[in-house]
C-alpha cells in the first residue's frame, strides 16, 4: 500500500493531553507530524469530531494543537489530523521534532 502521508512522522512515545466533545484523559501520541499524530487512548472519540492535543516533548518542552478524529481504533486510539498551523506552531513543531 501506497504511503498517502505528505509528512515525515517521528515516533514517541510522547506523553501527552486530550480533549474533545467525547471526554478528555492523559494520553500517549505514538507519532507526531507536521500534519497529525496518534493518539493512545481507551476514550473513543467519533471520527470527525473537532480536539485537541497536548504533546510533551521534554520537561519544558510542550505544544497544544487542535485538529480532527480521522479515524479511531477501539482499544488502541484514534488518528488526528492537524488545523492548518500558524507560523509559530510550525517552527515549534519543527523544533521539537528536529526536521529542523
Amino acid at each position: 500500500m501506497p504511503e498517502r502521508r505528505l509528512h515525515q512522522r517521528v515516533s514517541g512515545p510522547f506523553e501527552g493531553h486530550w480533549h474533545g466533545g467525547s471526554g478528555a484523559t492523559e494520553c500517549r501520541v505514538s507519532d507526531v507530524s507536521l500534519g497529525g499524530c496518534f493518539v493512545q487512548t481507551l476514550v473513543q472519540p467519533t471520527a470527525g469530531e473537532e480536539t485537541e492535543v497536548m504533546v510533551r516533548f521534554g520537561p519544558d518542552e510542550a505544544i497544544t494543537l487542535s485538529g480532527r478524529v480521522v479515524y479511531a481504533e477501539p482499544g488502541l486510539g484514534f488518528a488526528m489530523k492537524f488545523r492548518d498551523l500558524t507560523p509559530d506552531e510550525t517552527a515549534r513543531l519543527k523544533k521539537y521534532l528536529h526536521l529542523e
